[in-house]
């Protein structure tokens, strides 16, 4: 079988199932996570129009925070073993906040976000706030299908770029 032929679903096949870890990130993995960074900030410049800087890289100014901060955390997602994604989370204003959020392309609508989000908000229980810009439609829906399921509903007010979801994590991993 044909790598083409094993990860293809469409119409009658179902998608791939992984086995989803979230783990967090170590000093020593620091450089892996820039790296994925760039991919997701790539993807991002859709809705906040950024550009890469004379050295053609994306800068997030918030990631060193994650290794050096109480009340940061950075996670890797894994698929099966593979590097899958990233999650940064951080404790503000009382709550724990998705503060940025990235699955690759290849295991999209595949279940690895929602398993590895769902990990993240169990490692966590307590009050949660995700927040999305309103122009990504396509995260909106994503978050709101996720935490609905995950919690069983969810608060949603409109934040100063677009909506938040409020929601109560109840289990602890």
């Amino acid at each position: 079988m044909t790598r083409a032929q094993r990860d293809r679903h469409g119409p009658g096949s179902s998608p791939r199932s992984y086995a989803v870890s979230v783990v967090t990130a170590a000093g020593s993995e620091r450089a892996t996570l820039e790296n994925l960074m760039q991919l997701y900030l790539h993807d991002f410049s859709e809705f906040d129009s950024s550009d890469v800087d004379e050295a053609g890289r994306y800068r997030y100014r918030y990631l060193p925070l994650y290794w050096s901060e109480p009340g940061r955390w950075p996670f890797l997602v894994r698929a099966d073993g593979n590097i899958a994604g990233f999650a940064l989370v951080r404790h503000a204003d009382g709550r724990y906040q998705m503060a940025e959020f990235f699955v690759l392309r290849r295991y999209r609508r595949r279940g690895v976000g929602e398993e590895a989000a769902r990990q993240v908000f169990a490692r966590f229980p307590g009050p949660w706030l995700v927040e999305e810009l309103a122009a990504n439609t396509t995260a909106i829906k994503f978050w709101r299908s996720v935490i609905g399921r995950f919690a069983g509903g969810f608060d949603e007010v409109q934040g100063p770029g677009g909506p938040q979801q409020l929601f109560e994590s109840p289990m602890a991993v």
